[in-house]
Order: structure tokens, then sequence, then C-alpha cells
């Protein structure tokens, strides 16, 4: 084979046509190479690539060492079951005395009764305020098995028990990141990225709830947070490698929102979270990296007697549904605009609602977002079909694990999900170290 490759090739660099071919198909070679490269970079936007070292926070917002944050890990509950870490706790009740010390490996089981709080079967009195605190601050306490907090409070009164985990910052971010995003097939660098918003939010929140009972709620309402989760590495190392940096603008710090899937370009804060238009770094961007998404495109069946019936339950009361409009949106992105409000025509009249409350009303795992691309009668229903899952506004968490697959970095990463915010380093372990 190699002898007659040989031959065939010198008999080309003999003749002049040959030697024109052997030119013309180098030239091909090289441009058919030049193109596939320029059709790569082609499809990368140009992203703000932010500085690997973060500037200082600014004294208003500076803290010194790992700030603790109250986390409502439980609310309405009946019934509980913590466990003491091997070092031993502390009990105190409605912050009346000393309190009690409790042994290590200790199992109390907590219920609201009408009389009161109970543990163990002994009454502990009036509604109030349970404190349990572990004597050596490295250790967890354990709710329902799993580790958790360092502390926890049980508030009572209302519909059942409270429960508050008082615990470091960069802990409870382990949690979060072990419920917000699939971590053992993210990577590495959208997992920072994850941590880096994650971080900004939740000091936000503590600054804008400093004063009352709890600080976030460990479910969507805020963040997902997950139990048990301290000790994974590869969520430590991402906190570890991002240690006390947030995202602020002009020197303040601001609510880094995420979401599942964009669907082709995030959302600006003015449609979804007014109270935040004016925030720079939440104006919204393209994003042509979550295509990979199960969200990316999606379609939802309606059923109208279902529908109906969802809409009552909220408090909205209609006739027999025959339309749905949807209205509203920027289409100037020149992607399917997220709607403002849908016009539901029904036997009675038509009522408007907000798209997102509609959305949440009809039912959120159905309707992903409301990037809502068409609507049509189905016979028994309307059938939707829509892009991306979320309110759309900040970070794109399937976009982001786009971006570090492609080889981006986490602060690239948030340059594009945040235009403009700078990465500043709110906190570390010392003055000096700041």
């Amino acid at each position: 084979m190699r002898s007659y490759f040989k031959n065939w090739t010198d008999r080309l660099f003999k003749s002049r046509n040959g030697r024109r071919t052997l030119v013309a198909l180098s030239l091909l070679t090289l441009l058919s190479l030049f193109s596939c490269t320029s059709r790569k970079s082609a499809s990368k936007p140009p992203v703000d690539d932010r500085p690997v070292s973060a500037i200082p926070a600014p004294e208003s917002i500076a803290i010194v060492g790992t700030p603790r944050i109250r986390v409502a890990v439980a609310k309405a509950a009946s019934d509980l079951r913590v466990t003491v870490p091997p070092g031993g706790a502390r009990m105190r009740y409605s912050g009346a005395g000393e309190g009690r010390a409790l042994p290590g490996g200790l199992d109390l089981a907590i219920s609201l009764r009408s009389t009161g709080l109970a543990l163990n079967s002994e009454n502990l009195g009036a509604p109030g305020e349970l404190r349990i605190e572990a004597s050596n601050p490295r250790e967890l306490l354990l709710l329902d098995g799993k580790p958790l907090a360092p502390e926890l409070r049980v508030l009572t009164g209302g519909a059942g028990m409270t429960v508050l985990a008082h615990l470091d910052l960069e802990v409870y971010l382990t949690g979060v990141l072990a419920g917000e995003v699939p971590y053992s097939r993210w990577g590495s660098e959208a997992l920072k990225a994850q941590a880096v918003a994650s971080r900004t939010y939740a000091l936000y929140q503590m600054k804008q709830h400093r004063l009352d009972a709890y600080d976030v709620e460990a479910t969507t309402a805020d963040q997902v947070f997950r139990l048990g989760a301290q000790d994974e590495p590869v969520l430590r190392r991402a906190i570890e490698e991002t240690y006390g940096l947030a995202l602020t603008s002009g020197g303040r710090l601001f609510p880094a929102f995420f979401h599942s899937t964009c669907g082709g370009h995030t959302d600006s804060a003015a449609g979804v979270f007014p109270e935040q238009a004016l925030v720079e770094p939440l104006k919204g961007a393209a994003c042509p990296f979550c295509t990979e998404s199960p969200s990316y495109r999606w379609q939802a069946e309606l059923d109208r007697k279902t529908l109906r019936e969802r809409l009552a339950a909220g408090g909205v009361n209609v006739g027999a549904i025959t339309a749905l409009i949807f209205e509203g949106g920027d289409t100037a992105n020149g992607w399917p605009p997220r709607r403002t409000q849908v016009r539901i025509v029904h036997s009675s009249g038509e009522t408007v609602l907000g798209a997102n409350r509609f959305r949440l009303l009809a039912g959120a795992g159905q309707l992903k977002s409301v990037m809502f691309e068409s609507v049509a009668d189905s016979g028994s229903g309307f059938a939707v079909t829509g892009r991306g899952f979320g309110h759309g506004v900040g970070l794109c968490q399937y976009g982001s694990q786009g971006m570090a697959r492609e080889g981006y970095r986490f602060q690239q990463i948030l340059g594009l999900y945040y235009p403009g915010a700078d990465l500043t380093k709110v906190y570390a372990e010392t003055v000096a170290a700041r």
C-alpha cells in the first residue's frame, strides 16, 4: 500500500497538472481548517473576562470572618427528631435560666401540643422558643438523622413549629449547591459560579432580614438547601476556592438571582422583580450555552377542567374556558418574548392575569417559564409550547454548565450573566487577610 501511494505521488509531482492539483488540495485543506476554527470561535459571544483577583469590599458591606446565617429548614412542622452530637449540647426554653446539658447521642422527639412544646413526652410549657446548641461549635446537630447545624432554634406559634438552623454561611452553601444543581456531573467552574451567586444572594437577604426571625428559607422561595452535604469534596472545593467572594454593583450587594434554563436570553429583573429594575447587572443578556438543557424547549397540555379548578384554588374564579391569549413581552432581542400577562376568555367574560401568576396557578412544573412560543386549542384543553425553566433572571444554570464545558472560567461565567458586576472580596478570615 505504501509503495503504491509513493508511486502515485511521484507521478503527480512529475507533471505540471499534478503539481497544481497538490497545491489546490493543500489550499483547500488549510481553508477548511481555518473555517472550522472560525465557526467554533464565532459561536462564542464576547464575554467580559472577570479579573482573577477580586476588589476589596467597601466598609459599608465588609465583614470580618465567616458570617452566620439563619435558615428556616422547616415550617408548620408538628413533629421533629433531633440528635445531639458526640460532644453533647445545651438546651434552653424561652430564654429561661442556664438551661440544661444534653449528653451526646441523645435523641430528642419534639412535638407541638395544645398546651405547648413537648420534649420526649415532657411538657416544656406554653408556646415559646427552644434553643439547642452543640457544646463543640464544630459539631453538628442532626435533624431526622442528617447533619445540619451547631445550633437549632424551634419557634412555636401559628400553624406549627418553625425550625431555624444557625450555621456558618460557607457550610450553608454546601447544602445550597447540593440542592440547586446536579453537582456530581457539573463542571468545577460552573459550581464556583453558582457558589458566588448563592453567596451573594444569601448576604443580600441577611442584610434585608436582619430584624426578622430568619434570613432565608430552605426552599425555592429563596435557595433550595439540602441537609447532609457538608463533606462532599467537590462542593467544599468550589466553596473554598471562592471563599468570601460576592457580586456587587456600585459598591452594593444585590440579589444575584438564578434559574435553571433561560432558553436563549436571560430576562430583565424589571418584568419579574420590579423592585430590582435599576440594578444594572440584572438587565438580561444573550445566552447560547443552554441548548443541552432538557427544558430548552418544552410543550405542555393544559386540561380545561383542571386549569379552571387550579385557578379557583388560587382565588381566580372563571367560567368555562374557551381561549388563552398570551400578551406583552419584549421582542427586541429576537427571542420568543417572556409574556407579561395572560388573557383568559371564558363563558362569563374575560379575566387578565399576570403571566407569572398564571404560570404558578396553572402548574409551574408544566408551564416551565413565561417564554411562551405558541398556544393552540387541542379540544380537551390547550397545547402550549415554550422555552426555558424558571423566572429567567440572572445566572442560567444550564448555560453556566455549557460555558464550563467550553473552557470558560467562573469569572467569565459571572461576567456574562451579571454584566457590569464587580467580583468583590466581602469577607476574609481576619482584617489583615482582607
